[in-house]
């Protein structure tokens, strides 16, 4: 994500992680071209064992936890927590952390932004969880124009009875489960 790398391609040398990359190869005496990117997951990157990669760049918060299974640089960047979401939201007049328990979060799995949600800010509701940053920015992005056309059809589905004869087909009639009415 811009501004850490610019259009998904850190080989352009765009964007701050990929600049900074770039500068820390020619510090070491490498030129450019012998930088070849590589592309990980988050936990992937932290977990013990042999990697497929010389450094790793991927805004990593240091932990005393994490060090124990990786070797961690000096930092090239710090940085606060920070709470992202729309400009209307209700975060966006938030002056203290009690301001924002009321507020439903969401992060990624295992990063020192879930511990800040759940530790610090403390919200009345289970923040979600996701398996990467990208998840959790769809997450936000999901105010899709197409989901009442579906609630529309899935009520038509369910109103004539083609949910229950596709259910039955499907689900109870393979694996021999009877379906039981509540009525």
């Amino acid at each position: 994500y811009e501004p850490w790398v610019v259009g998904d391609a850190p080989e352009s040398g765009e964007g701050f992680e990929a600049a900074v990359a770039y500068a820390v190869a020619g510090a070491l005496g490498f030129s450019d071209a012998n930088v070849a990117w590589v592309r990980t997951g988050f936990d992937e990157a932290i977990q013990p064992g042999a990697k497929n990669f010389d450094f790793n760049l991927q805004q990593y918060s240091i932990t005393d936890e994490r060090k124990q299974t990786v070797s961690f640089s000096a930092p090239y960047y710090t940085s606060n927590q920070a709470v992202v979401g729309f400009a209307d939201s209700p975060a966006v007049g938030a002056e203290s952390v009690a301001d924002l328990r009321g507020l439903k979060f969401g992060a990624q799995s295992g990063t020192t932004s879930l511990a800040f949600i759940t530790d610090v800010i403390r919200p009345e509701a289970e923040p979600f969880v996701y398996d990467d940053n990208a998840a959790a920015k769809a997450a936000l992005d999901l105010d899709n124009p197409l989901v009442a056309c579906v609630d529309d059809a899935l009520a038509s589905l369910r109103d004539d009875g083609t949910l229950a004869a596709i259910e039955r087909e499907w689900l109870a009639d393979k694996t021999n489960a009877p379906v039981i009415s509540l009525d």
